[in-house]
């Protein structure tokens, strides 16, 4: 996805698991990555649309914890809400 500029940051925790596909499906996001003394992974990632992070995300569950933002956590709840339905 692209745009003129970023429309959000999306701020989450990534397990090792999470990290390695993180850097394997987008080499790019690396630079946005930084280790945390817990042995996880702290992201901090502009973003230009939620449906890439979001497919992301969905796929890995457990694997990574999404502090923010908002906007990002609600577009999350309402594409889980359809496979409930």
């Amino acid at each position: 996805m692209s745009a003129s500029k970023p429309i959000s940051t999306v701020e989450a925790t990534l397990t090792l698991k999470a990290w390695n596909l993180l850097r394997e499906e987008f080499p790019l996001a690396s630079e946005h990555v930084t280790p945390s003394e817990d042995g996880l992974y702290l992201l901090n990632i502009p973003i230009a649309d939620f449906n890439g992070i979001g497919r992301f995300v969905l796929g890995l569950g457990e694997e990574i914890k999404v502090k923010g933002p908002k906007t990002f956590l609600e577009f999350l709840r309402k594409k889980a809400a359809f496979f409930a339905e």
